[in-house]
Protein backbone atom coordinates (compact mmCIF):
# COMPACT_ATOMS: atom_id res chain seq x y z
CA UNK A 1 0.00 0.00 0.00
CA UNK A 2 1.17 3.20 -0.94
CA UNK A 3 0.67 7.31 -0.56
CA UNK A 4 -0.23 9.87 -3.31
CA UNK A 5 -0.73 13.08 -3.53
CA UNK A 6 -4.55 13.62 -4.05
CA UNK A 7 -4.00 15.42 -7.33
CA UNK A 8 -1.68 12.64 -8.41
CA UNK A 9 -2.88 12.08 -11.89
CA UNK A 10 -3.35 7.82 -11.30
CA UNK A 11 -6.00 8.74 -8.52
CA UNK A 12 -7.90 10.62 -10.74
CA UNK A 13 -7.85 8.01 -13.48
CA UNK A 14 -8.49 5.35 -10.84
CA UNK A 15 -11.80 7.50 -9.65
CA UNK A 16 -12.76 7.72 -13.17
CA UNK A 17 -12.70 4.21 -14.03
CA UNK A 18 -14.96 3.15 -11.29
CA UNK A 19 -18.34 3.10 -12.02
CA UNK A 20 -19.23 3.09 -8.02
CA UNK A 21 -17.09 6.06 -7.67
CA UNK A 22 -18.79 9.29 -6.57
CA UNK A 23 -18.05 12.83 -6.11
CA UNK A 24 -16.65 12.61 -2.22
CA UNK A 25 -14.12 10.29 -4.29
CA UNK A 26 -13.04 12.81 -6.82
CA UNK A 27 -9.28 14.69 -6.25
CA UNK A 28 -11.59 17.95 -6.25
CA UNK A 29 -13.56 17.34 -3.27
CA UNK A 30 -10.88 16.64 -0.85
CA UNK A 31 -8.30 19.27 -2.36
CA UNK A 32 -11.36 21.37 -1.33
CA UNK A 33 -11.49 20.21 1.94
CA UNK A 34 -7.77 20.93 2.41
CA UNK A 35 -7.83 23.77 0.94
CA UNK A 36 -10.52 25.09 3.19
CA UNK A 37 -9.33 23.76 6.27
CA UNK A 38 -5.78 23.71 5.89
CA UNK A 39 -5.53 19.95 6.19
CA UNK A 40 -3.57 17.38 4.28
CA UNK A 41 -5.11 15.29 1.24
CA UNK A 42 -3.87 12.25 -0.42
CA UNK A 43 -5.01 9.01 -0.95
CA UNK A 44 -3.66 5.34 0.00
CA UNK A 45 -4.03 2.84 -2.63
CA UNK A 46 -2.72 -0.69 -3.27
CA UNK A 47 -1.44 -1.94 -6.49
CA UNK A 48 -1.41 -4.64 -8.82
CA UNK A 49 1.00 -5.31 -11.52
CA UNK A 50 1.94 -1.23 -10.73
CA UNK A 51 -1.95 -0.24 -11.28
CA UNK A 52 -4.32 0.72 -8.93
CA UNK A 53 -6.46 -2.14 -7.85
CA UNK A 54 -8.11 -0.17 -4.60
CA UNK A 55 -8.11 3.10 -2.36
CA UNK A 56 -9.60 5.86 -0.60
CA UNK A 57 -8.95 9.31 -0.12
CA UNK A 58 -7.98 10.45 3.17
CA UNK A 59 -7.07 13.32 5.03
CA UNK A 60 -4.94 14.15 8.36
CA UNK A 61 -6.64 15.70 10.63
CA UNK A 62 -4.65 17.47 13.28
CA UNK A 63 -6.32 18.52 16.84
CA UNK A 64 -4.72 19.90 19.92
CA UNK A 65 -6.14 16.85 22.24
CA UNK A 66 -6.73 14.11 20.11
CA UNK A 67 -3.46 14.93 17.87
CA UNK A 68 -3.53 12.90 14.54
CA UNK A 69 -6.29 11.16 13.28
CA UNK A 70 -6.98 10.32 9.53
CA UNK A 71 -10.06 10.37 8.29
CA UNK A 72 -12.00 9.71 4.67
CA UNK A 73 -13.52 11.93 4.34
CA UNK A 74 -14.52 14.71 7.08
CA UNK A 75 -17.76 17.04 6.41
CA UNK A 76 -18.66 13.92 3.85
CA UNK A 77 -21.28 11.76 5.15
CA UNK A 78 -20.79 8.71 2.60
CA UNK A 79 -17.79 7.71 0.92
CA UNK A 80 -16.71 3.96 1.17
CA UNK A 81 -13.78 2.38 -0.16
CA UNK A 82 -13.13 1.59 -3.83
CA UNK A 83 -12.24 -1.78 -4.11
CA UNK A 84 -13.68 -5.08 -4.82
CA UNK A 85 -13.36 -8.96 -3.29
CA UNK A 86 -12.19 -9.13 0.25
CA UNK A 87 -12.22 -5.90 1.51
CA UNK A 88 -10.32 -6.80 5.24
CA UNK A 89 -7.33 -7.05 3.28
CA UNK A 90 -7.33 -3.06 2.89
CA UNK A 91 -8.56 -2.69 6.36
CA UNK A 92 -5.00 -4.31 7.87
CA UNK A 93 -3.17 -2.60 4.87
CA UNK A 94 -4.85 0.65 5.84
CA UNK A 95 -4.05 -0.14 9.85
CA UNK A 96 -0.17 -0.73 8.72
CA UNK A 97 0.28 2.27 7.14
CA UNK A 98 -1.47 4.55 9.27
CA UNK A 99 0.83 3.30 11.97
CA UNK A 100 4.11 3.83 10.16
CA UNK A 101 3.39 7.31 9.44
CA UNK A 102 2.76 7.53 13.18
CA UNK A 103 -1.18 7.54 12.70
CA UNK A 104 -3.02 5.55 15.82
CA UNK A 105 -6.37 5.83 14.08
CA UNK A 106 -8.53 5.74 11.01
CA UNK A 107 -11.92 6.84 10.44
CA UNK A 108 -13.64 5.93 7.76
CA UNK A 109 -17.50 7.02 6.67
CA UNK A 110 -18.52 3.77 5.41
CA UNK A 111 -19.28 0.19 6.58
CA UNK A 112 -15.85 -1.54 6.22
CA UNK A 113 -14.65 -4.64 8.52
CA UNK A 114 -12.91 -2.54 11.65
CA UNK A 115 -9.65 -3.16 12.53
CA UNK A 116 -7.55 -2.33 15.76
CA UNK A 117 -6.82 0.87 15.32
CA UNK A 118 -9.19 1.43 11.79
CA UNK A 119 -13.16 2.11 12.55
CA UNK A 120 -16.25 2.62 10.81
CA UNK A 121 -18.26 5.95 11.93
CA UNK A 122 -21.64 5.74 10.21
CA UNK A 123 -23.68 7.82 11.75
CA UNK A 124 -25.87 9.28 8.94
CA UNK A 125 -28.67 7.83 6.98
CA UNK A 126 -28.27 7.07 3.40
CA UNK A 127 -31.37 7.43 1.09
CA UNK A 128 -31.02 5.24 -2.28
CA UNK A 129 -33.83 5.19 -4.84
CA UNK A 130 -33.77 3.95 -8.22
CA UNK A 131 -35.28 6.77 -10.68
CA UNK A 132 -36.66 6.28 -13.93
CA UNK A 133 -39.74 7.92 -15.80
CA UNK A 134 -42.49 6.32 -13.46
CA UNK A 135 -40.70 7.58 -10.09
CA UNK A 136 -40.00 10.82 -11.36
CA UNK A 137 -43.71 11.65 -12.71
CA UNK A 138 -46.22 9.50 -10.43
CA UNK A 139 -43.40 9.19 -7.19
CA UNK A 140 -43.57 5.41 -7.74
CA UNK A 141 -41.39 3.70 -5.08
CA UNK A 142 -42.15 6.63 -2.97
CA UNK A 143 -44.06 6.34 0.64
CA UNK A 144 -47.84 7.35 0.56
CA UNK A 145 -46.82 10.38 2.78
CA UNK A 146 -44.12 11.55 0.38
CA UNK A 147 -46.35 11.01 -2.73
CA UNK A 148 -48.79 13.37 -1.10
CA UNK A 149 -46.47 15.84 -0.72
CA UNK A 150 -45.21 15.82 -4.35
CA UNK A 151 -48.78 16.33 -5.63
CA UNK A 152 -48.93 19.27 -3.09
CA UNK A 153 -46.14 21.12 -4.43
CA UNK A 154 -47.08 20.90 -7.93
CA UNK A 155 -50.73 22.34 -7.29
CA UNK A 156 -48.90 25.12 -5.34
CA UNK A 157 -47.16 25.48 -8.10
CA UNK A 158 -43.27 24.57 -7.08
CA UNK A 159 -40.76 24.57 -9.63
CA UNK A 160 -37.23 23.11 -9.68
CA UNK A 161 -34.62 24.84 -10.89
CA UNK A 162 -31.18 23.52 -11.80
CA UNK A 163 -28.03 25.74 -11.84
CA UNK A 164 -24.42 26.81 -11.30
CA UNK A 165 -23.75 30.25 -11.32
CA UNK A 166 -22.65 32.12 -8.43
CA UNK A 167 -26.57 33.38 -7.74
CA UNK A 168 -27.39 29.97 -7.63
CA UNK A 169 -24.61 29.07 -4.97
CA UNK A 170 -25.40 31.96 -2.95
CA UNK A 171 -29.29 31.49 -2.22
CA UNK A 172 -27.94 27.64 -1.41
CA UNK A 173 -26.02 29.63 1.39
CA UNK A 174 -28.51 31.49 2.43
CA UNK A 175 -30.69 28.50 3.02
CA UNK A 176 -27.89 26.27 3.89
CA UNK A 177 -27.17 29.18 6.87
CA UNK A 178 -31.02 29.55 8.08
CA UNK A 179 -31.27 25.90 8.35
CA UNK A 180 -27.62 25.60 10.52
CA UNK A 181 -28.64 28.35 12.49
CA UNK A 182 -32.05 26.23 13.15
CA UNK A 183 -30.48 23.58 13.88
CA UNK A 184 -27.92 25.42 16.08
CA UNK A 185 -24.52 24.20 13.99
CA UNK A 186 -22.05 26.41 12.29
CA UNK A 187 -21.62 27.12 8.91
CA UNK A 188 -18.49 26.58 6.68
CA UNK A 189 -16.71 29.08 6.17
CA UNK A 190 -16.65 31.52 2.99
CA UNK A 191 -14.01 30.37 1.64
CA UNK A 192 -15.53 26.90 1.57
CA UNK A 193 -18.32 28.04 -0.93
CA UNK A 194 -15.96 30.02 -2.99
CA UNK A 195 -13.83 26.76 -3.75
CA UNK A 196 -17.14 25.05 -4.32
CA UNK A 197 -18.33 27.11 -7.22
CA UNK A 198 -14.58 27.51 -8.41
CA UNK A 199 -13.25 23.90 -8.50
CA UNK A 200 -16.91 21.90 -8.40
CA UNK A 201 -19.83 23.67 -10.03
CA UNK A 202 -17.31 25.85 -12.40
CA UNK A 203 -15.87 22.89 -13.86
CA UNK A 204 -19.46 20.60 -14.35
CA UNK A 205 -18.99 18.20 -11.34
CA UNK A 206 -21.82 19.16 -9.11
CA UNK A 207 -25.04 21.89 -9.54
CA UNK A 208 -27.44 23.35 -7.46
CA UNK A 209 -30.55 22.00 -7.65
CA UNK A 210 -33.50 24.87 -5.87
CA UNK A 211 -37.19 24.81 -4.94
CA UNK A 212 -39.44 28.22 -5.75
CA UNK A 213 -42.86 28.38 -4.91
CA UNK A 214 -43.76 32.08 -5.72
CA UNK A 215 -43.46 33.66 -3.02
CA UNK A 216 -40.87 36.35 -3.25
CA UNK A 217 -42.83 37.34 -6.29
CA UNK A 218 -46.05 37.55 -4.80
CA UNK A 219 -44.52 39.49 -1.92
CA UNK A 220 -42.86 41.80 -4.58
CA UNK A 221 -46.17 42.23 -6.35
CA UNK A 222 -47.95 43.57 -2.99
CA UNK A 223 -45.34 46.37 -2.36
CA UNK A 224 -45.48 47.49 -5.48
CA UNK A 225 -49.71 47.65 -5.29
CA UNK A 226 -48.91 49.40 -1.83
CA UNK A 227 -46.57 52.30 -3.69
CA UNK A 228 -48.75 52.71 -6.65
CA UNK A 229 -52.04 53.74 -4.13
CA UNK A 230 -49.76 55.79 -2.24
CA UNK A 231 -48.84 57.80 -5.20
CA UNK A 232 -51.82 58.08 -7.17
CA UNK A 233 -53.31 59.33 -3.77
CA UNK A 234 -50.86 62.03 -3.60
CA UNK A 235 -51.22 63.19 -7.28
CA UNK A 236 -54.98 63.49 -6.93
CA UNK A 237 -54.49 65.48 -3.77
CA UNK A 238 -52.51 67.81 -5.81
CA UNK A 239 -54.98 67.80 -8.54
CA UNK A 240 -57.78 69.29 -7.56
CA UNK A 241 -59.09 71.22 -4.36
CA UNK A 242 -62.32 69.45 -4.10
CA UNK A 243 -60.77 66.26 -4.85
CA UNK A 244 -58.15 66.50 -1.96
CA UNK A 245 -61.06 67.34 0.70
CA UNK A 246 -62.67 64.22 -0.19
CA UNK A 247 -59.27 62.52 -0.19
CA UNK A 248 -58.79 64.20 3.60
CA UNK A 249 -62.48 63.24 4.91
CA UNK A 250 -62.50 59.94 3.61
CA UNK A 251 -58.91 59.35 5.48
CA UNK A 252 -60.20 60.98 8.55
CA UNK A 253 -63.43 58.38 8.78
CA UNK A 254 -61.37 55.42 9.93
CA UNK A 255 -59.60 57.41 11.90
CA UNK A 256 -62.18 58.47 14.09
CA UNK A 257 -63.43 55.80 14.28
CA UNK A 258 -60.67 54.58 16.21
CA UNK A 259 -60.45 57.56 18.46
CA UNK A 260 -63.68 56.58 19.73
CA UNK A 261 -63.36 53.79 20.43
CA UNK A 262 -59.60 55.04 22.66
CA UNK A 263 -62.19 58.15 23.55
CA UNK A 264 -59.91 60.53 22.10
CA UNK A 265 -61.90 62.97 19.57
CA UNK A 266 -59.44 64.89 16.99
CA UNK A 267 -61.12 68.35 16.39
CA UNK A 268 -59.19 68.94 13.46
CA UNK A 269 -60.75 68.76 9.47
CA UNK A 270 -58.55 67.07 7.89
CA UNK A 271 -60.34 67.74 4.67
CA UNK A 272 -59.06 71.42 5.00
CA UNK A 273 -55.98 70.38 6.24
CA UNK A 274 -55.54 68.29 2.67
CA UNK A 275 -56.47 71.46 1.20
CA UNK A 276 -54.10 73.41 2.73
CA UNK A 277 -51.18 71.00 2.04
CA UNK A 278 -52.08 71.16 -1.75
CA UNK A 279 -51.66 74.80 -1.96
CA UNK A 280 -48.62 74.67 0.42
CA UNK A 281 -46.61 71.52 -1.33
CA UNK A 282 -48.07 73.20 -5.23
CA UNK A 283 -45.94 76.55 -3.88
CA UNK A 284 -43.14 75.11 -2.32
CA UNK A 285 -42.63 72.79 -5.46
CA UNK A 286 -42.65 75.76 -7.81
CA UNK A 287 -39.54 77.86 -5.55
CA UNK A 288 -37.24 74.86 -4.36
CA UNK A 289 -38.48 71.50 -6.11
CA UNK A 290 -34.48 70.95 -7.23
CA UNK A 291 -32.97 71.28 -3.70
CA UNK A 292 -35.73 69.26 -2.07
CA UNK A 293 -35.25 66.19 -4.51
CA UNK A 294 -32.04 66.38 -4.27
CA UNK A 295 -31.91 67.03 -0.63
CA UNK A 296 -34.67 64.11 -0.12
CA UNK A 297 -32.88 61.66 -2.31
CA UNK A 298 -29.14 61.85 -0.25
CA UNK A 299 -31.33 61.82 3.09
CA UNK A 300 -33.14 58.42 2.25
CA UNK A 301 -29.92 57.50 0.60
CA UNK A 302 -27.97 58.04 4.12
CA UNK A 303 -30.18 56.51 6.05
CA UNK A 304 -30.19 53.57 3.71
CA UNK A 305 -26.34 53.24 4.15
CA UNK A 306 -26.53 53.35 7.44
CA UNK A 307 -28.77 50.51 7.97
CA UNK A 308 -27.07 48.25 5.54
CA UNK A 309 -23.76 48.88 8.05
CA UNK A 310 -25.74 48.24 10.98
CA UNK A 311 -26.59 44.92 9.50
CA UNK A 312 -22.91 43.84 8.24
CA UNK A 313 -21.46 45.44 11.58
CA UNK A 314 -23.62 42.97 13.94
CA UNK A 315 -23.05 40.14 11.77
CA UNK A 316 -26.02 39.90 9.30
CA UNK A 317 -24.18 38.55 6.24
CA UNK A 318 -24.75 39.47 2.40
CA UNK A 319 -26.17 35.53 1.89
CA UNK A 320 -28.38 36.06 4.42
CA UNK A 321 -29.88 39.51 3.75
CA UNK A 322 -28.12 40.94 0.51
CA UNK A 323 -28.30 45.06 -0.02
CA UNK A 324 -31.19 44.83 -2.44
CA UNK A 325 -33.57 42.72 0.51
CA UNK A 326 -32.10 46.34 2.77
CA UNK A 327 -33.70 48.18 0.38
CA UNK A 328 -36.47 46.69 0.09
CA UNK A 329 -36.96 46.68 4.15
CA UNK A 330 -36.34 50.43 4.30
CA UNK A 331 -38.31 51.45 1.83
CA UNK A 332 -41.36 49.35 3.10
CA UNK A 333 -40.69 50.95 6.37
CA UNK A 334 -40.81 54.13 5.16
CA UNK A 335 -44.06 54.07 3.44
CA UNK A 336 -45.41 52.08 6.21
CA UNK A 337 -44.00 55.31 8.54
CA UNK A 338 -45.89 57.99 6.28
CA UNK A 339 -48.78 58.22 8.65
CA UNK A 340 -47.08 60.25 11.98
CA UNK A 341 -48.70 56.96 14.61
CA UNK A 342 -46.21 57.69 16.69
CA UNK A 343 -43.62 60.02 17.32
CA UNK A 344 -40.67 59.39 14.86
CA UNK A 345 -42.63 55.98 14.46
CA UNK A 346 -41.05 55.10 17.29
CA UNK A 347 -41.97 50.93 17.59
CA UNK A 348 -43.76 51.03 14.41
CA UNK A 349 -40.61 51.38 12.13
CA UNK A 350 -38.66 49.14 14.64
CA UNK A 351 -41.32 46.46 13.89
CA UNK A 352 -41.56 46.92 9.87
CA UNK A 353 -37.70 46.90 9.88
CA UNK A 354 -37.29 43.74 11.90
CA UNK A 355 -40.15 41.90 10.30
CA UNK A 356 -39.03 42.66 6.52
CA UNK A 357 -35.51 41.75 7.47
CA UNK A 358 -36.36 38.62 9.11
CA UNK A 359 -38.39 37.74 6.48
CA UNK A 360 -35.64 38.24 3.87
CA UNK A 361 -33.62 35.60 5.40
CA UNK A 362 -31.99 37.19 8.59
CA UNK A 363 -31.59 35.63 11.91
CA UNK A 364 -33.78 37.12 14.39
CA UNK A 365 -31.37 38.65 16.93
CA UNK A 366 -28.86 39.91 14.61
CA UNK A 367 -31.73 41.79 12.82
CA UNK A 368 -32.47 43.30 15.87
CA UNK A 369 -29.64 44.01 17.19
CA UNK A 370 -28.96 45.71 13.81
CA UNK A 371 -32.26 47.14 14.12
CA UNK A 372 -32.02 48.70 17.37
CA UNK A 373 -28.30 50.03 16.62
CA UNK A 374 -30.03 51.39 13.24
CA UNK A 375 -32.45 53.46 15.28
CA UNK A 376 -30.08 54.46 17.90
CA UNK A 377 -27.61 55.67 15.20
CA UNK A 378 -30.59 57.57 13.49
CA UNK A 379 -33.59 58.55 15.68
CA UNK A 380 -32.56 61.89 16.71
CA UNK A 381 -31.27 62.93 13.25
CA UNK A 382 -35.29 62.22 11.68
Amino acid sequence: MSLLGVDDRRWLEFVEGRRDATIFHHPAWAGLLADTYGYRAMAVTLTDGGAIAAGLPVIEVRRPIRGRRWVSLPFTDWCPALAGGDRSVLVEELADIARSHGIPSVELRAPLPEGPSVRSETVFVRHVMALGPESVTGGSGLSTNHRRNLRAAERAGVRIVRGSSAADLEEFYRLCMLTRRRLGVPIQPRRFFRLLRERLLGTGLAFVVSAYSGDVAVASAVGVAMLLVSIGLLALILWKDSVAKRIGRGLQRPVRWVERRLHREERKDWGRAAVEFRGDSIDLLRRRWLWLTLATILSHLTLYLVLLVALRVVGVSQGEVTWIDAMAAFSFARLVTALPVTPGGVGVIELSYIGTLVWAGGARTDVVAAVLLFRALTYFLQ
